[in-house]
């Protein structure tokens, strides 16, 4: 009898681990009237532990929306409860029974990975792990002198939540109006009272909430990697991406700085060196 028991058990674990990653009866809701929200934004897959579904690379394209969990048969729906406002990631909320898209996310535009766990009825949403998968901000410019109008280019998740770049971004004219906008153009951002007009590298500037292409990019002609926050509305243009940045340790302030053995070496140490966990080139 203990035999026929313990079989049954290795069985069961045998099943639970085949069936990991497997599609599975749960979805995730969204609506928004605002952001044109309304329907279904992935299909969840079992996870590791009972009860434990993952769903991965979820793009939320609006920072206010309502949501719920729910079964392919909308019998099980799970929205509003102890926790039904989701805020911040990495945190366990706890959901309840409802019959709509009860529950609300404030959280910043971006791609997420999301866990359901239906036997503790939480949610939990972390920084999506999948990076430079096309994203819901796309940069608009127009110039009726140099006869330009249309998006330059999508912009790609990265390893930082609510943050987006383009990597090359040709910029073919001096002097041209841009915005940042999504595929609907429900939210974009041009001109602001704090700025507005990019006219040099490296700097953040700060966008407004806006109706067309209200900024002004005063940059010379090329290529430039374009860097978008959602969460602090700011752009940056920066030289294109090489996988590495040119720096000087003598005007970086007092970084500690490594080389590529994983020695730590001094301020004045020329050549690849790590910094805060990124490579530099010090000239």
């Amino acid at each position: 009898m203990r035999r026929l028991i313990s079989m049954i058990v290795i069985t069961m674990i045998t099943l639970t681990a085949r069936a990991a990653g497997e599609p599975a009866d749960w979805y995730i809701y969204l609506y928004s009237e605002s952001a044109g929200l309304n329907g279904d934004a992935g299909q969840f897959t079992t996870g590791d532990s009972d009860g434990e579904f993952i769903l991965r690379g979820c793009e939320i394209s609006a920072s206010g929306i309502n949501f719920c969990i729910h079964d392919s048969g909308w019998t099980s729906i799970f929205g509003w409860g102890e926790g039904g406002t989701i805020s911040s990631t990495g945190t366990d909320y706890m959901l309840g029974e409802a019959t709509s898209a009860s529950g609300w996310m404030e959280i910043a535009e971006g791609t997420y990975d999301i866990t359901w766990n239906a036997i503790a009825r939480t949610i939990r949403l972390e920084a999506s792990a999948e990076t430079g998968t096309p994203a819901d901000w796309y940069l608009y410019v127009y110039s009726e002198a140099f006869s330009l109008n249309g998006d330059l280019g999508q912009f790609k998740t990265t390893e930082t939540e609510g943050v987006f770049v383009i990597d090359e971004c040709n910029i073919t004219e001096k002097g041209i109006n841009f915005c940042i906008h999504d595929s609907s153009w429900s939210a974009v951002y041009g001109w602001s009272d704090n700025g507005g007009a990019v006219s040099s590298t490296g700097t953040d500037c700060e966008l407004g909430v806006s109706t067309t292409a209200s900024a002004w990019l005063d940059l010379a002609a090329g290529n430039y990697q374009v860097t978008w926050n959602s969460n602090d509305k700011t752009v940056r243009f920066d030289s294109p991406y090489t996988g590495m940045t040119i720096i000087d340790m003598n005007t970086s302030g007092n970084a500690t700085a490594y080389d590529m053995m994983g020695r730590k070496v001094s301020a004045t140490h020329k050549g690849l060196v790590i910094v805060g966990g990124k490579k530099y080139f010090n000239k």
